[in-house]
């Protein structure tokens, strides 16, 4: 597989999803079980439904069928991400504001750190959290992992 396929993918299809009012969250383009796999993850604000994720996908393996872009037969998968989902761009952690997040983070010493505290908002290279009361700032670069800590 080309290294840069997943950009020129994910400008390719970007088009379907600004139509459709939703944001990629991830795209994933690899060779799972003897079989290449095209997986999506799209949001829309409020969240998205079945019927959101089946006229994507429809619109998407159309495009996809009449461009040159992939050579081999491959799966298409478009999903939501799920409740569980890793946060990836600030747009998530927008979205997420005033929620609890736990962060895996990469420190100084090349070791890791975990810290937990309600998302405040994020600027444009990091991150801002309430923890205990205090404000603290990550920078994006740092953050190996990021989940919502969902509590039931």
């Amino acid at each position: 597989m080309q290294p840069d396929i997943t950009e020129k993918l994910k400008s390719f299809i970007q088009p379907i999803i600004d139509q459709e009012e939703a944001e990629l969250v991830d795209l994933v383009y690899r060779r799972e079980s003897g079989s290449n796999v095209l997986r999506l993850l799209v949001d829309k604000p409020g969240g998205i439904s079945l019927d959101d994720l089946s006229r994507i996908n429809n619109n998407i393996s159309r495009l996809m069928d009449k461009s040159a872009l992939i050579e081999q037969s491959f799966v298409l998968e478009v999903n939501s991400p799920g409740l569980d989902r890793p946060l990836i761009t600030r747009r998530d952690y927008e979205r997420n504001a005033g929620k609890r997040v736990k962060l895996i983070l990469r420190n100084e010493k090349g070791a890791t750190d975990i810290v937990a505290g309600d998302i405040k908002g994020s600027a444009e290279d990091r991150v801002i959290l309430d923890i205990n009361g205090a404000e603290s700032m990550f920078l994006f670069r740092d953050i190996i992992k990021a989940k919502l800590e969902i509590h039931y």
